[in-house]
C-alpha cells in the first residue's frame, strides 16, 4: 500500500479480486455479497497472552498447558466480531517471540456468503446459526513442526483441535448443535 491508499480502498480492491475469483471458481456468482454492505475493515487487536481456560476469548475453548518448543507462552490476536451475525471473525496462535514462524493456528468463524461457498468444500465443520451458514475453518499448516513437535507444545492434533474449535465456536454463537 501507498500512504495515499486506505484500508478501505485496499478492502474495495480485494473484495473485486474475491468477486472475480469466486465466479470463475463457481463458489457463487460475481457480487453475491449482501446489497448495499461495502468491503468491512476490522483493525486488528493488541496481542495478547491467551488465557489458555479461554483461548481467543471463547469462555468453551481451553487447550490445557501449552508452550512453544522453548517454553514461551501462546499469546493472540483477534480480527472481527465473533458474536455478531454476518461478521466474520479471526483469531491467531502464536508463541510469544517467536518472530521467525509467525502464528502457529489461524482460528475463523466464517459467516460471509462468499467465504462460506468456498470453504464448504475443503472439509470444515458447519452449521446453521441465527438463520445464517457458518463455517469454523482452521489452518496450521504454515508452521515448520512435524506431529511429534506439535504433540511436544501440549497442542491438541490436528481432529481435536478442530473439534475442539468448532464445540466452542458454537457455544459462543449460541448455535444449535
Amino acid at each position: 500500500m501507498t500512504e495515499k491508499t486506505s484500508p478501505l480502498a485496499m478492502a474495495r480492491l480485494l473484495n473485486s479480486a474475491a468477486d472475480v475469483i469466486a465466479g470463475s471458481a463457481l463458489c457463487g456468482t460475481p457480487g453475491d455479497h449482501e446489497t448495499g454492505r461495502d468491503a468491512q475493515v476490522h483493525t486488528p487487536s493488541a496481542v495478547t497472552p491467551t488465557d489458555l481456560d479461554k483461548v481467543c476469548g471463547m469462555a468453551s475453548l481451553a487447550f490445557g498447558e501449552v508452550t512453544g518448543p522453548g517454553g514461551q507462552p501462546v499469546q493472540e490476536q483477534t480480527s472481527g466480531t465473533l458474536n455478531s451475525t454476518g461478521t466474520d471473525w479471526f483469531c491467531d496462535l502464536s508463541f510469544k517471540n517467536d518472530r521467525k514462524n509467525g502464528p502457529f493456528t489461524h482460528l475463523a468463524v466464517v459467516q460471509s456468503p462468499r467465504l462460506v461457498a468456498a470453504l464448504k468444500s475443503r472439509g470444515f465443520e458447519g452449521t446453521q446459526c441465527n438463520d445464517r451458514e457458518v463455517v469454523f475453518a482452521h489452518d496450521d499448516l504454515s508452521y515448520p513442526w512435524d506431529p511429534k513437535e506439535r504433540a511436544a507444545t501440549g497442542m491438541p492434533d490436528l481432529r481435536e483441535m478442530s473439534k475442539l474449535f468448532a464445540t466452542a465456536a458454537k457455544k459462543a454463537l449460541n448455535c444449535a448443535t
